[in-house]
């Protein structure tokens, strides 16, 4: 005769009263059953550390897609030939500026730090593009100067047209857009080799010889600069008179292998030539085709097939809503060919149309693919 707990299920225990209790796992989910204890709070210490640890990583990432990956969220640049000046295209951007803000800064900047190839007199082209508007809005060139100036008294050039564009364009208040060229202009800046090698070829040079290195100060136009501060861009424009001096027009397009090439200015065509041979056969990558191109417009430069006229500088700017800018601004000569004025800046007077050539390479099949070149 069985006992009474050899008739037992293994999964069962026997009571003092005789009757035997399950003890599978899934006991505690039947109906009627007894409810588990919580030892030491242990499930509720686990899904407090797991709602801690959710928020946790829930901040980081809301941290890195807006502050650190820049692929993720568009934060924009500024590319200049001086690194202070695309400080303050850039400061720009994070102060809440455009685009445009970010491109005016930056250019006047580089006309107080680079003064033997642009000057607030300097002729420009400006390539300006709104890719989230692209359907309904093309690309716009502008352009200023670049050929024999009007006479008798005018503002300078370079001040003028930016001023006119930001009336339009800019969100920053002007003054916020002036401040880095007229703090560089009182404070001081440091003589790069290019300045100094410039003046000591050109006999038409401000000034005694730099070296490089050396602080130097633009007391005159830090003073002309200061003088702007109280007034508006639309203020400026109006009371100048040269809104209407600033010409718009749409830039040359011209396909190049994959890409799709934007150029202006009056050297757009022979800009549109050169990349044009840069890009095909197509380029391995995007850094494959910036290689290219720049070799061929160094190659066309220096043999003079290009017919470039006078010196240049440019800058690049993407900003946080896409729009993009490739600004190039220049002169007949280095330091100008007209004498400088009691307000520090020197009159440019080009005898023939400067090459003034800013562009943009689109690549079509690739989002996000933009190159601007000056």
């Amino acid at each position: 005769m069985q006992s009474p707990d050899s008739r037992a299920s293994p999964d069962s225990h026997l009571t003092a009263g005789g009757g035997s209790v399950e003890l599978r796992e899934d006991l505690p989910l039947k109906a009627g059953a007894a409810r588990a204890r919580c030892c030491a709070g242990g499930p509720r210490l686990i899904l407090a550390a797991f709602a801690a640890l959710t928020a946790a990583i829930t901040l980081a990432l809301l941290t890195q897609i807006y502050y650190g990956d820049y692929e993720v969220v568009p934060h924009g640049s500024v590319s200049s030939s001086a690194a202070a000046c695309s400080r303050a295209g850039t400061d720009a951007l994070k102060a809440g500026g455009r685009a445009l803000d970010a491109a005016a800064a930056a250019a006047l900047c580089l006309a107080v730090l680079a003064p033997h190839r642009t000057s607030l007199d300097a002729s420009g082209a400006l390539l300006y593009w709104e890719y989230r508007e692209a359907r309904t809005q093309p690309p716009v060139l502008f352009e200023w100067g670049g050929d024999a100036a009007e006479g008798g008294a005018r503002p300078p050039r370079l001040l003028a047209a930016l001023a006119a564009l930001h009336a339009q364009l800019g969100a920053l208040p002007w003054h916020r857009v002036l401040a880095p060229a007229l703090q560089l202009a009182s404070e001081g800046f440091l003589v790069s080799e290019g300045l100094s090698a410039a003046e000591a070829a050109s006999a038409d040079a401000p000034g005694a010889e730099q070296p490089p290195g050396a602080n130097v100060t633009a007391p005159a136009l830090a003073r002309y600069l200061q003088a702007l501060l109280p007034n508006t861009s639309a203020e400026l424009t109006t009371t100048w008179g040269t809104g209407s001096q600033l010409r718009r027009g749409s830039p040359l397009a011209q396909r190049a292998g994959a890409w799709r090439v934007l150029a202006g200015g009056a050297g757009g065509s022979a800009a549109l030539r050169a990349l044009a041979a840069a890009l095909t056969p197509p380029p391995a990558s995007p850094d494959d085709a910036q290689r290219r191109v720049l070799l061929t417009l160094q190659s066309e430069a220096q043999t003079g097939a290009s017919g470039a006229r006078g010196v240049a500088t440019g800058l690049a700017v993407v900003d946080q809503r896409d729009t993009y800018i490739a600004l190039v601004t220049g002169l007949s000569v280095p330091f100008g060919s007209g004498p400088q004025t009691s307000a520090g800046w020197a009159r440019d007077e080009p005898a023939a149309p400067l090459d003034l050539a800013p562009a943009l390479m689109l690549d079509d099949h690739v989002c996000g693919t933009y190159l601007t070149l000056q």
